[in-house]
């Protein structure tokens, strides 16, 4: 019993170090960076209403024109040109990589009930996998419709993830990257969603726990940050650690200019109670500031 808990809480732990959830090797983000770029963009069967339809497809695309660097030749499909992909042979279609947002309806499974739920993610991967729903990397998103301003976020934190990992030859971590840019958070101003604060934490407790600049400020202040990429700021980015742990939820703090990772807080692990990480409390606070000398 001491063995499987142990070896539960290590498979978590590594986890949690990660972006996402990534499904394959250094290799396949270089076969990735190195491919044009498919971008199927959503459809009616996604689930989405259609007012929600044209706005995440609108955003999708219009972001994507705009940030997307890491591949240059890029081209738009729906899912149903994906899907015809289908029956081609493998060895005809390793030629693109493929973007994609989807929503998931997930199952969990319990002896008294099941309880289900609707996921959405931005995935990334090789075209001969893609049409099999096997991707390189997923970035889960908090909501089924994620703000433009998380969109905007996500496309810069997937491709940040792939071009470190590149670079370093090694997945990029949390821990990694919040020790490396602990400088850059002493010069920014941190914005906290007033929303999502634990009964409305002060703001002398905020200054004793984090104590770097931030401003106490609504969601759409942060929103207009992160589209407009604002300059000498830092936002709070909670999201599941994966789609089947949608209670789960890390929180990276992450730069508005480019999406850089430049500190974090993860949820207590084994905690007595129901204690995730979706609301921001002191102790999440005094973990982004940790690694900062000040």
């Amino acid at each position: 019993m001491k063995r499987n808990l142990l070896l539960v809480i290590m498979l978590l732990c590594t986890n949690l170090q990660s972006f996402g959830q990534m499904n394959g090797k250094i290799q396949d983000l270089i076969e990735i960076k190195n491919r044009p770029l498919l971008v199927v963009l959503p459809d009616s069967r996604d689930g989405k209403t259609a007012t929600e339809l044209d706005r995440v497809k609108t955003t999708i695309k219009a972001k994507v024109e705009s940030l997307w660097t890491l591949n240059h030749d890029i081209t738009y499909i729906n899912a149903s040109e994906l899907d015809a992909l289908k029956k081609k042979k493998k060895k005809d279609i390793s030629t693109h990589a493929v973007l994609r947002f989807l929503t998931w309806e997930v199952t969990h499974i319990k002896e008294t009930h099941n309880t289900t739920w609707i996921s959405s993610t931005l995935n990334i991967g090789l075209l001969e996998r893609a049409v099999g729903s096997n991707y390189t990397y997923i970035h889960n998103y908090d909501q089924t419709y994620p703000s433009d301003g998380e969109i905007v976020s996500s496309l810069l934190q997937v491709q940040n993830v792939i071009n470190k990992s590149i670079r370093d030859k090694d997945e990029m971590s949390y821990p990694k990257e919040s020790k490396a840019n602990a400088d850059k958070l002493k010069n920014v101003t941190l914005l906290i969603d007033n929303a999502l604060m634990k009964n409305r934490i002060s703001d002398e407790v905020i200054k004793e726990q984090y104590g770097l600049p931030f401003k106490v400020v609504d969601k759409q202040e942060i929103e207009d940050a992160i589209i407009n990429q604002k300059p000498g700021y830092a936002y709070i980015y909670i999201f599941p650690a994966s789609i089947t742990k949608p209670e789960l939820m890390i929180q990276a703090v992450l730069d508005t200019e480019k999406g850089e990772v430049l500190a974090h807080s993860f949820p207590p692990l084994l905690r007595v109670g129901f204690v995730y990480g979706r609301r921001i409390g002191a102790a999440n606070l005094k973990d982004y500031s940790k690694y900062v000398q000040k």
